[in-house]
């Protein structure tokens, strides 16, 4: 039997304050557990949107007809220190490319910013303090990150444990054109 094919148009954009719940709802999905302390809108706001790092402008989600699927949030720390804050995607909508694109709208932003590296912890989701990062324990997202060019990097104490060299990262041609014939149809 085949596998059944299903369409939809997926909407990238910059977050805005309205998808705080979704996105809330998002992680409370995809980090439980005995270890995981759900968090609340409340505590969202307070220890991200707070936070004098983060940017609406550097925060991009994924929606289909409306519903927040997925998001990415990138953090600058001060000059020139970027990090993957979180990149989640709802789990029926993964493996369709959404986190990937998520992730490369993270990385022009940083280019187009000139920084030189992004960067991803490691951490525990139940401490959701910046920066955020990656599960240790989940498989699935770290090689996820080392399929997508990033790397371990052994020599970092402390914040970012994976990185990405950007300076010389350009966006493909094919994405270019995707977002072109995109943005004729009324996306941006």
């Amino acid at each position: 039997m085949g596998k059944i094919m299903v369409s939809y148009r997926i909407r990238y954009r910059n977050m805005e304050e309205e998808d705080i719940a979704s996105m809330v709802d998002i992680l409370n999905e995809l980090f439980s557990g005995e270890w995981y302390r759900e968090i609340t809108s409340d505590f969202f706001n307070e220890k991200l949107i707070k936070n004098p790092y983060f940017s609406f402008n550097e925060t991009f989600v994924a929606a289909i007809e409306g519903e927040i699927v997925g998001f990415g949030i990138h953090i600058t720390k001060g000059d020139k220190t970027d990090f993957l804050h979180s990149l989640c995607v709802k789990k029926e909508y993964q493996n369709k490319g959404i986190g990937k694109e998520l992730l490369e709208k993270i990385e022009n932003g940083a280019k187009e910013k000139g920084e030189k590296e992004l960067l991803i912890s490691f951490s525990a989701p139940g401490y959701f303090y910046y920066p955020f990062g990656v599960d240790s324990d989940d498989k699935k997202a770290l090689d996820f990150f080392l399929r997508s060019g990033y790397k371990i990097n052994e020599n970092y104490y402390g914040e970012g444990i994976y990185y990405m060299d950007i300076k010389d990262f350009s966006i493909p041609g094919k994405i270019l054109e995707k977002e072109r014939k995109l943005e004729k149809e009324g996306y941006r």
